[in-house]
């Protein structure tokens, strides 16, 4: 079975130190930046989620004019319960 890609990840490591995949995916034409980290509350036993896949933020921009360049996008995972 020969299936096209959708998108692709990277492993990462946050400042914290925490592991974490980001990247991009495509679905029905539209883009979206994601982020996935392992649930770190799942008990032993619990039919909850192994990994949650969050939307990435939209890079941010420094100003509205033309000569702007967008910051580069870095993931950060402290706001994040797990």
């Amino acid at each position: 079975m020969n299936r096209p890609s959708c998108g692709g990840l990277w492993s990462r490591t946050s400042r914290q130190g925490n592991k974490f995949l980001s990247g991009e995916i495509e679905l029905g034409g539209q883009k979206y930046r994601i982020v996935i980290f392992a649930n770190g509350l799942k008990k032993a036993g619990e039919k909850t989620p192994d990994y949650r896949i969050f939307e990435s933020e939209p890079p941010q921009t420094q100003g509205a004019g033309e000569n702007s360049d967008p910051k580069p996008f870095v993931a950060d995972d402290s706001d994040v319960p797990f």
